[in-house]
């Protein structure tokens, strides 16, 4: 089992992916282009919302609040719709790829602790991330 510092820098690092997804996936419900589609990235949103707070207390939990965690207001905000050009088809499929990352990375640290209680909570993080990414991509 990992250690407790190693569990730590893993929450960490998910914790400053989770506040960069909630800010992207902000974008994309602003640029949403159905009522449907607000509702499930809004969902997303806030399913993001509720993992930050888990993840927050679980990292809290072990040495308190580590000093390389950023409030969400200290976060440079990425303009993925400029990134993309102004193109939606080409500011969704980043969006999509970013949190997509997001899951896999919150996998893969999962795997990196476990037998620790934390890699639980980060496979709830991705499983969860990953089956709404599939139901925003279920018409494509």
């Amino acid at each position: 089992m990992a250690d407790t510092e190693t569990v730590d820098q893993h929450l960490a690092a998910v914790i400053e992916q989770v506040i960069s997804a909630i800010q992207e996936t902000k974008q994309a419900v602003w640029s949403a282009s159905t009522g449907e589609r607000r509702r499930e990235l809004n969902e997303l949103k806030s399913f993001l919302g509720e993992q930050l707070v888990a993840l927050s207390d679980a990292e809290e939990r072990i040495n308190g609040r580590a000093a390389s965690i950023r409030s969400p207001t200290g976060h440079a905000i990425r303009n993925l719709r400029t990134e993309a050009g102004g193109d939606f088809t080409a500011f969704r499929a980043l969006v999509l790829v970013e949190l997509r990352a997001v899951a896999a990375d919150a996998r893969a640290r999962a795997g990196a602790i476990s037998g620790a209680p934390e890699a639980e909570l980060l496979s709830h993080v991705a499983d969860g991330l990953d089956h709404r990414l599939d139901v925003l991509t279920a018409d494509d």
